[in-house]
């Protein structure tokens, strides 16, 4: 407690900053490493403007948001240097379901002292919890009401006012006014090391005060001359009555002592029991009585403090004691005056959401290099639930497939990356033949383990497996799986993929590949502002397999493509793939297209709002290595057109 502490403002009721404390749980360490991940969070800092008595709280804003989070990323907020470090208290921010989105605390070192940024701003840090592990698109906000830091408040000289700028708002602070003889009042101030409530109210399991020592002090100004009370008293009797959630606890410690206010240095100076004696008459948990005796000729500002305990059932809106002072004057005369206080419980809090991201795995089953997947802001880029770009020309997830020379084995990869936000558990791959001879030799390998299942596997992280095809005189395929548990979330995941071969031998004859194309929408009419979707049949119609068969969209009438995945089909197979688009032109490419057989494709257009066609039309084109290209155009009808206005008719 600081001894200034004492000379609070006298004309306005004291502020404290009054929040319940949330205990800290510790996270659970379920990622490769938790991270400050300051650069990527966006945060907004809001102090209400106004103007401020000096011993005044002011409402503090801070709003939040990243993308995606791993439970123990922090990041760190400054709390301005005009701000009192010691009154902030952490809290927990919490999703409308009640679960723990981020804790947020101030930091401190190994001694206790608060850590700062040169600019003497203190450090704020919100740390995820194992939410973050199981939610992306991560946002939050979190309010308190603070006292300003007395320390940095240097008035000019005979001047009662000073401009500050917290968080870039300028505030206008006014210097309190010093005590009044003739005013009768209580306030009361937290003596715990931070000078908060929760530290006070902390209370053991078994109801028990559990920082004794650490609670409040109450504080009486004794009157002085009025009308109707003499100077001159020598004997008031305190009798104090605590409110809701308020105690005392017998024997009082700190014992009750008296100060004296000194103008000349606007402090409270301790005064000996010869000078003004101060004595519990009676103590009990819900009430006290004190007796202070003075000679007559001693006057002044006088103050009595004595100690109090209180707990977080205290009244809704803080915590509360009435005292009631009797005088007795020099002639005997009886002065009786009651003095209310009520400690604020400023109101604080907050709260976090996100979106529910379950876990998620890929394998992907190729032959040859590949580069790998492309994060974006820790994010995997995913084309139709697979990574991009694929490991094509090798990813053969239908058959004939790899076109393999006789007598020739083949070494084909498994990778396994972790999509999703959380970390997996039991991670386990295994391979099944679908046809043909099976692969040999399969070895996962992560961490330069090769033992599975594998625990602890992070998002974003990829591991391989390695096997090898034999020669094969027959069509060859298989199927990779993948299975692990989130480790936060307990959801099982899977994911598995085809990979097909063939020997040369076996391969359609030479010929000479041939295409045809036609493009129909799926609507007859669609709103303005609407999408629709086109069909493009692509068949092959030559005596040979056409190779890389590039289908493109050409977008007319200023409409757009509203997403880049693009579906296609050639018989039963179905795949998904990126749509690359470039000048209002979309492309896929078909790796192959047997003769006789039809690729279907669908592709998603918008059309603008503010159009003023009755028609959108668009046209698509496909082509082959050595295969010229094929158009076909097609439309639909516009309705809801903008810019239409309806005019009704005059009444009657």
């Amino acid at each position: 407690m600081e001894f200034g502490e004492r000379n609070l403002p006298f004309r306005h009721r004291v502020l404290v900053v009054l929040m319940t404390l949330l205990a800290l749980c510790g996270l659970a360490a379920t990622h490769a490493t938790a991270a400050d991940i300051t650069s990527r969070v966006t945060v907004t800092k809001t102090p209400t403007a106004g103007t401020y008595d000096e011993w005044a709280d002011i409402r503090i804003d801070i709003g939040w948001s990243v993308t995606t989070a791993a439970p123990g990323d922090t990041f760190i907020v400054p709390l301005d240097k005009y701000l009192d470090a010691r009154r902030f208290v952490p809290m927990d921010l919490k999703d409308a379901a009640g679960a723990v989105v981020a804790r947020v605390t101030i930091m401190k070192d190994a001694s206790g002292a608060f850590l700062r940024f040169p600019s003497g701003d203190a450090k704020l840090q919100f740390t995820f919890t194992s939410y973050a592990g199981t939610h992306t698109n991560l946002s939050g906000h979190a309010w308190f009401q603070i006292r300003f830091d007395h320390s940095k408040l240097t008035f000019p000289d005979g001047g009662n006012t000073m401009d500050i700028t917290v968080y870039g708002t300028p505030l206008l602070i006014t210097a309190a006014s010093g005590p009044v003889g003739n005013e009768r009042l209580k306030y009361g101030y937290w003596i715990s090391p931070n000078n908060n409530e929760a530290e006070a109210t902390a209370q053991n399991p078994d109801g028990t005060n559990a920082n004794p020592g650490a609670d409040i002090i109450w504080n009486i100004q004794l009157q002085g001359g009025t009308a109707s009370l003499a100077p001159g008293w020598t004997r008031a009797t305190i009798t104090d009555t605590p409110a809701t959630g308020s105690y005392f606890e017998c024997p009082l410690t700190p014992r009750p002592w008296a100060t004296v206010h000194d103008a000349a240095t606007t402090r409270d100076v301790w005064l000996s029991t010869t000078a003004v004696q101060v004595s519990v008459a009676s103590c009990s948990s819900t009430s006290l009585t004190l007796t202070v005796t003075k000679a007559a000729a001693d006057t002044g500002v006088y103050r009595v403090h004595f100690p109090g305990w209180v707990n977080n059932g205290a009244l809704p809106d803080g915590f509360g004691n009435t005292a009631t002072i009797d005088y007795d004057g020099p002639n005997g005369r009886l002065i009786s005056y009651p003095v209310t206080t009520m400690m604020d419980r400023a109101m604080a809090g907050g709260d976090g959401t996100g979106v529910n991201s379950p876990p998620s795995i890929d394998i992907e089953n190729y032959c040859g290099s590949w580069g790998g997947v492309v994060f974006t802001d820790g994010v995997p880029a995913l084309a139709g639930g697979q990574p991009t770009p694929q490991p094509t020309p090798c990813d053969y997830d239908l058959a004939p497939g790899l076109p393999v020379a006789s007598g020739t084995a083949t070494n084909v990869q498994f990778r396994v990356t972790n999509t999703g936000t959380e970390t997996l558990n039991n991670v386990v791959v295994t391979d099944t033949t679908t046809s043909g001879i099976a692969l040999t030799n399969i070895v996962c390998t992560r961490d330069g383990s090769t033992t599975m299942p594998f625990n602890g596997f992070a998002p974003q992280e990829s591991f391989f497996c390695t096997a090898t095809l034999p020669a094969i005189t027959a069509p060859h395929g298989n199927r990779a799986t993948v299975t692990g548990v989130g480790v936060e979330s307990a959801v099982a995941v899977t994911d598995n993929d085809a990979w097909h071969a063939q020997p040369k031998a076996v391969l359609p004859p030479a010929g000479t590949p041939k295409l045809t194309i036609k493009k129909v929408s799926t609507l007859t009419t669609v709103p303005a502002g609407k999408s629709l979707k086109w069909r493009i049949t692509v068949r092959n119609v030559g005596t040979a397999a056409a190779i890389n068969v590039k289908v493109c969209d050409i977008l007319r009438d200023t409409s757009s493509f509203p997403t880049t995945s693009v579906t296609y089909t050639i018989g039963t197979a179905k795949k998904v793939v990126r749509m690359t688009i470039a000048a209002g032109k979309g492309c896929i490419t078909i790796p192959r297209l047997a003769t006789g057989k039809a690729a279907v494709v669908t592709v998603s257009t918008t059309v603008p709002k503010t159009t003023r066609k009755k028609s959108v039309r668009n046209t698509a084109t496909a082509s082959a290595v050595s295969v010229a290209t094929v158009t076909s155009t097609a439309s639909v009808r516009v309705i809801g057109v903008a810019g239409v206005s309806v005019i009704p008719s005059p009444a009657g």
